[in-house]
């Protein structure tokens, strides 16, 4: 009998050892561990951040994992659940461009919880969440992209990622890895209503998936069953959510081949990762020679249709933005942000700056045109393109093919350090943020539960 995808999936994640891992993915996977913590600790100071945390803490339980910021302890998925959502809080988390997957936001979680409640080393661990972001990363690498039929890519796929690395943990055998991923199948949900009316519901899918992930392996430990054929049967995921033919085999085959950890790409911008080519093309044209804003007759901005669904055609997105959650998905907004200021923190997608008159009214002046030369359909990166028409009749034009924090335009070391820093310091201080990154560089010869007892506080 044919080996299906879930069993393919099963077997190279069980055998999957750190010694065969490139020590480059096993470094980029580090590097997506301290972004994550970061922005998970950055997460706790916001207003309705501690929504999931006090939830999950009121359920009790066996105190098994940590919930960041808190010195409470909690059974492993509830962990899960809260760190997972507050590490895609701020929309800050890495992105996989090509499945449109939030991955250390349901991967990071996942590892850690489990890690802990086992007491794991952090070699174990480290082996166990590239299991899983290779194949969460598979799992979602669709012809028709998730978004396309009106799901969160993340929510969909994520739950399967999350029981590889469960499972691997747990030391589950290939058989029980394939059930726990016919379990996923009936955990995975994520619509993108959300989008359009700037609820908070979306930050709750990586979350929501590594809870799912974490009980679908415990489920199949204990002989629940889930189908083997989840992913490409009759009625399973790509049929039901996709279509027919939605799905590349060649996915699966270059398992251990190609490793699409390294495409997990870190931002260098708190926004949606569709939006940043643009803010360094913006970038690019306000540093031009006498530019000024104020200056500004005209903006075009040429986007994929996909990219024109999710950031521009709302009308919640338009300048001003209804709320500073929607402002992360406004590309006019964005635009004209670095283009009137330079820049493009945290704060500058908060109240009062999403409603700047200047940045407004500059924000009218820019529209979108719907371009076949953009599709990002199987790219591992975004490419952005802007024409600005001066009022001297001047014509600026910019076109940025790799996003920043791409493979092919990567950010360094220091930057993904300073990054994590200035998430972590103002909530921690200083010391005990450089002994988490002294922890998580040297992961591979800590203990879980040295590094979660950091997080605890």
């Amino acid at each position: 009998m044919e080996r299906s995808y879930a069993e393919r999936y099963s077997d190279f994640a069980t055998r999957l050892t750190y010694d065969a891992i490139p020590r480059p993915v096993v470094a980029h996977a580090k590097s997506l561990v301290l972004d994550s913590i970061g922005i998970t600790l950055a997460s706790t100071k916001k207003l309705f951040a501690e929504v999931f945390p006090d939830t999950v803490l009121a359920m009790g339980g066996t105190p098994e994992s940590s919930v960041v910021g808190r010195t409470e302890m909690v059974p492993a998925p509830n962990a899960a659940l809260a760190n997972g959502t507050l590490a895609h809080f701020l929309d800050f988390d890495d992105s996989h461009l090509k499945s449109g997957t939030h991955n250390g936001a349901t991967a990071v979680p996942t590892t850690l919880a489990v890690g802990e409640g086992l007491c794991v080393h952090g070699r174990d661990a480290l082996t166990a969440l590239v299991a899983g972001l290779e194949v969460m990363t598979r799992v979602g690498s669709t012809l028709l992209n998730f978004h396309d039929k009106g799901f969160h890519a993340t929510g969909i796929v994520g739950p399967f990622g999350a029981a590889v690395i469960a499972s691997k943990l747990m030391s589950l055998s290939s058989f029980q890895l394939t059930t726990a991923q016919g379990i996923c199948g009936s955990q995975a949900a994520a619509l993108m209503e959300c989008r359009y009316d700037g609820t908070m519901v979306k930050r709750m899918h990586p979350g929501w998936s590594a809870h799912a992930g974490i009980l679908a392996a415990r489920l199949a430990e204990k002989g629940f069953t889930g189908p083997r054929t989840v992913y490409e049967g009759h009625f399973g995921l790509y049929r039901s959510h996709l279509g027919e033919g939605t799905f590349d085999p060649a996915e699966v085959d270059s398992l251990g081949q190609v490793w699409e950890t390294l495409d997990c790409l870190i931002k260098p911008y708190p926004c949606s990762h569709y939006l940043h080519p643009y803010l360094d093309a913006a970038k690019s044209i306000r540093e031009s020679e006498g530019f000024d804003s104020s200056q500004v007759e005209s903006v075009e901005l040429l986007v994929s249709k996909t990219g024109a669904s999710l950031t521009c055609e709302a009308p919640s997105v338009q300048p001003p933005p209804e709320t500073p959650y929607v402002a992360q998905f406004s590309l006019r907004y964005a635009v004209a942000l670095m283009l009137h200021t330079g820049r493009a923190r945290l704060e500058d997608f908060q109240e009062p700056t999403i409603r700047d008159p200047a940045i407004t009214a500059l924000g009218r002046r820019i529209s979108h045109t719907v371009t076949d030369e953009l599709s990002f359909a199987g790219k591992p990166y975004y490419s952005g393109w802007i024409k600005v028409r001066m009022k001297d009749g001047r014509m600026l034009e910019e076109f940025q093919e790799f996003n920043r924090g791409s493979r092919q335009n990567p950010m360094s070391r220091e930057e993904v350090e300073s990054k994590f820093l200035a998430n972590a310091a103002p909530v921690v201080g200083r010391e005990r943020a450089e002994a988490v990154l002294e922890a998580v560089t040297g992961l591979e010869d800590f203990e879980i539960t040295d590094l979660a007892a950091l997080l605890r506080f």
